[in-house]
């Protein structure tokens, strides 16, 4: 199966794309992928019919994505070229080609989920079946390394789909159902291996969601202290259906104050050391640990910029201690980037430690 995307765009205006990401992610997800990605500004209209015409003759699917003002225009060519009407403001059936339609952004992603795909399963009858490896803070030479590995196994057989946010990574492998077992497994033992240190799941699966069922699994529960991360942890967490059985409680400590009132830190350790500090980090966690009231805790002080305190401790300095009642581990990391990619790559990074310490 060949497939072909093209993205009409406005040149006048900056091309961004997110708007278009979600819905050939989308189809990723789904087990399709494209073979030809074409951009195309809406001036071009000579362009976008040879495009049209290019991708009726030579894939089995074309897909279209632009703003909705310019859907009847583009209907109205796909139509002409194809000999056939759309049967659904998407969907345009031409027996052994389809055509498909879709709006950028969020909303584009969602036809695709709910009519694209399950359309494309039911007439192809070839949906390719995938495996997912997630991971935090793969060092990106060990992981180009491992996809270099992996496809040198599978050759042409299999398809590599890989994204990161702050730090999180998933891996998508995408195969035909037809693929021999032995090959995929080969595979999946490559990501396993080479990334072991690093994995946190072999399914989709968030990692809040990871760590609530390895807690859940082993009758303990949590409780978080937060100083720059600023509640995104407990934020992470509560998100998860079921959370309340294992979530003790989440603090936002952010004040030198409320580290000594609230979490019991030694003035000592602020004044000699600083709020930031791997010794302010100890303590933090400790306070929880010491409430008796938890089996696991995760604590958090650093430096989210967008400047440094009076310190002059770097901008993404950071510590992040996880507390058990057999001990305290204590982390240290300098993250690049704005306030936002440092808190939320530091929140994966707490919330990973935390799994693994206790899986």
């Amino acid at each position: 199966m060949r497939n072909t995307c093209i993205v009409l765009y406005n040149q006048r205006s900056a091309l961004d794309p997110k708007r278009t990401a979600g819905v050939l992610n989308a189809f990723l997800s789904g087990g399709y992928y494209f073979d030809k990605l074409e951009f195309l500004s809406y001036d071009d209209a000579g362009a976008f019919k040879q495009a049209i015409a290019e991708g009726k003759n030579f894939s089995d699917l074309l897909a279209i994505i632009c703003d909705p003002p310019y859907f009847s225009a583009v209907r109205q060519q796909l139509e002409a070229c194809y000999n056939t009407r759309f049967s659904t403001r998407t969907i345009l059936d031409g027996g052994a080609k389809t055509a498909f339609l879709f709006p950028c952004g969020a909303e584009g992603e969602q036809i695709v989920g709910d009519e694209a795909l399950p359309f494309l399963d039911k007439k192809y009858r070839e949906r390719c079946a995938r495996m997912v490896v997630r991971a935090v803070g793969v060092p990106h030479e060990l992981l180009s390394s491992a996809v270099q590995e992996a496809k040198s196994l599978s050759g042409e057989a299999l398809n590599y789909n890989i994204s990161s946010e702050y730090d999180d990574f998933r891996i998508e492998i995408i195969y035909d159902r037809n693929t021999p077992k032995m090959l995929v497994d080969d595979v999946m033992r490559v990501f396993a291996v080479r990334l072991a240190e690093y994995i946190y799941a072999l399914e989709d699966i968030t990692l809040a969601e990871r760590l609530h069922q390895a807690i859940r699994v082993r009758k303990m529960n949590i409780s978080v202290a937060e100083s720059f991360t600023g509640g995104g942890i407990a934020k992470r967490l509560v998100e998860v259906p079921g959370i309340s059985g294992v979530l003790q409680e989440g603090i936002v400590s952010y004040s030198n104050d409320s580290k000594m009132e609230r979490l019991k830190v030694n003035p000592y350790t602020i004044r000699t050391y600083g709020a930031v500090s791997d010794d302010t980090a100890y303590e933090m966690a400790l306070g929880l640990i010491n409430t008796g009231k938890c089996d696991l805790a995760i604590a958090t002080t650093g430096i989210a910029g967008p400047k440094s305190d009076s310190s002059a401790k770097p901008v993404g300095l950071c510590y992040i201690a996880i507390g058990l009642k057999t001990g305290i581990y204590i982390y240290k990391f300098i993250f690049d980037g704005d306030r936002k990619k440092i808190t939320e790559t530091a929140i994966n990074h707490a919330l990973f430690l935390a799994y693994k310490q206790i899986k």
